[in-house]
């Protein structure tokens, strides 16, 4: 079929030729749908009548196809079907760049159009691409799980936006040296596809411009994760909540808090008209206990009630909403810290033995990618779960095989010391935030009494106690 076109594709070939070939594109692109078992819904252009896939082309942004006879600047779209440029000739003078899907793109489209692609190519081969046709964002996608899902969301065949404030040529969060532009080129690298757009999410005219742009260039969004973070240099973990410094807690709360609203304000409307989607709230902590500092537990036990709130009032539609936690990460910071890189990151095990149930942020990724690919996700709705949870209960594992149980290993190591008295700084320490995390976990009640009793506290109050067993 390449072929096909190539030799169609003649210097001398008339506007009037090309439109005429129209039909028979679409007639392609419907066999491609059917031999590929394609899943991208389609649409009637109400201009022309002409079915089209909504996102599969710049030509469909708008949910309207461009009318026949229109041309459009050109530009670098890669061949749909060859993904190389099309060749020059006739149409390259005229300053025209053909579009799979019926009619040409139109003068005075929107500048962004054009910048990626939006459709599989007929020569891709489909099998293990769990989510190709799908578009997702990813906001906060420059290091850590935000990476890691992006990048797994880009290896499972989706198109993904990369979203943040630490781009190339502007400043970078968190001091550290990662970048959106480097998140893309390792989706790309991969054989993905991703495109790069600096945001900053607490900006609400920024996130608006951002969801204008993925309507406009590809005109669905079938995955929203919410992993936007870049806090820790706020965070004193030594300091008691009497005791913090709240000169800058407003900027904190817009930067880790209020811009997963805004993102999911302006982003969510893609999902609901059309009454589907998923949206994933990334987290830190499937508990309900507390997370250790007042300030950082208030935004992720937050970020988990706006997850069940946005699932409540979406739970007449077909759109999805829940959160995600990963386990002890090793992200670009936390193996900078250990001195050690992905490769040999078990060297560090020796420093830290609870490293030894570390995960990457793959693990994180795989667990989205399956929840993406989940026809039945809507039953998870308004839960937080666990990426070591959902690789068992999915039959995947992290990038080395393994399936890290690092709540176990907590439990285990806490377990030890309490009943091993007397108990050091350290010791004392580790017992006080396993206790925390779990005490209201009734699976956990025999544990966390073991460990209040450790700790001295008598007397507390019920809200602080350990939970009551289940009858």
């Amino acid at each position: 079929m390449v072929e096909h076109l190539r030799l169609r594709w003649r210097d001398d070939l008339s506007i009037e030729a090309l439109l005429g070939l129209r039909d028979e594109l679409d007639d392609m692109l419907g066999r491609i749908r059917s031999t590929r078992h394609i899943s991208n819904p389609v649409f009637k252009c109400p201009a022309c009548g002409h079915l089209a896939a909504r996102g599969a082309s710049p030509a469909a942004f708008g949910r309207r196809c461009i009318p026949s006879g229109c041309v459009a600047p050109r530009s670098d779209i890669p061949d749909i079907l060859t993904r190389r440029a099309l060749p020059a000739g006739r149409i390259a003078a005229l300053g025209a760049t053909p579009d799979l899907h019926h009619g040409l793109l139109g003068r005075g489209a929107d500048p962004h159009v054009g910048e990626q692609w939006f459709e599989e190519s007929a020569d891709m081969t489909m099998e293990g691409l769990r989510l190709a046709g799908q578009v997702a964002l990813v906001a906060g996608a420059t290091r850590g799980d935000g990476r890691g899902i992006a990048r797994a969301l880009g290896e499972a065949g989706a198109v993904v936006y990369c979203t943040g404030r630490s781009a190339a040529g502007h400043p970078r969060g968190m001091d550290r040296p990662e970048t959106i532009d480097q998140t893309v080129a390792m989706i790309e690298q991969a054989g993905g596809r991703a495109v790069a757009v600096r945001v900053d999410h607490t900006r609400e005219e920024e996130v608006a411009s951002l969801a204008a742009r993925v309507r406009n260039d590809a005109g669905r969004l079938d995955v929203l994760v919410n992993s936007i973070w870049g806090a820790d240099p706020q965070i004193d973990w030594g300091r008691r909540f009497w005791e913090v410094d709240l000169t800058k807690i407003r900027a904190y709360l817009d930067q880790t808090l209020i811009s997963h609203v805004i993102t999911s304000r302006h982003i969510v409307p893609l999902m609901v008209e059309v009454n589907r989607g998923l949206i994933i709230e990334v987290i830190d902590g499937h508990f309900a206990g507390y997370r250790g500092h007042i300030l950082y537990d208030l935004v992720k036990s937050s970020l988990s009630r706006l997850s069940y709130g946005m699932a409540m009032e979406l739970a007449q539609t077909g759109v999805t909403a829940l959160c995600v936690s990963p386990g002890f990460l090793r992200s670009e910071a936390v193996l900078d810290h250990f001195g050690v890189r992905e490769d040999n990151w078990r060297d560090a095990v020796e420093k830290d033995p609870f490293f030894a149930e570390s995960e990457s942020p793959h693990l994180v990724g795989r667990a989205v990618v399956a929840l993406a690919a989940d026809p039945g996700v809507g039953r998870r709705a308004g839960l937080i779960h666990f990426a070591a949870d959902l690789a068992r209960e999915y039959g995947f594992t992290d990038l080395d095989g393994r399936l890290p149980d690092f709540p176990r290993l907590f439990d285990a190591k806490v377990n030890e010391i309490a009943s091993t008295p007397p108990m050091d700084d350290e010791g004392r320490f580790l017992v006080w935030a396993r206790y925390c995390q779990i005490h209201q976990d009734p699976a956990r009640r025999e544990l966390a009494v073991r460990l209040a009793k450790a700790l001295g506290l008598e007397a507390l109050g019920a809200g602080v106690a350990p939970a009551a067993a289940r009858a």
